[in-house]
């Protein structure tokens, strides 16, 4: 009797339960983790597009010095 739940047999989890807990935070986990692979495609899409204003301007400034030369 030592061995038994402190509680009603009731309150021990079974197998059904474990399955839908796992299925309940795998799909909790897949939300966050598209959530952030979203918002790191933006990120990366904004110091993409700023890399590339950048080297537009650097690429214009060479032209300015060359030809004054």
């Amino acid at each position: 009797m030592e061995l038994l739940p402190p509680v009603g047999w009731a309150d021990v989890a079974t197998k059904t339960d474990l399955e839908a807990q796992t299925a309940l935070l795998r799909s909790e986990f897949r939300a966050d983790l598209e959530s952030s692979l979203r918002q790191l495609e933006s990120k990366m899409f904004t110091a993409f597009l700023t890399v590339i204003g950048v080297l537009a301007t650097m690429a214009g400034l060479l032209v300015a010095v060359l030809l004054r030369s």
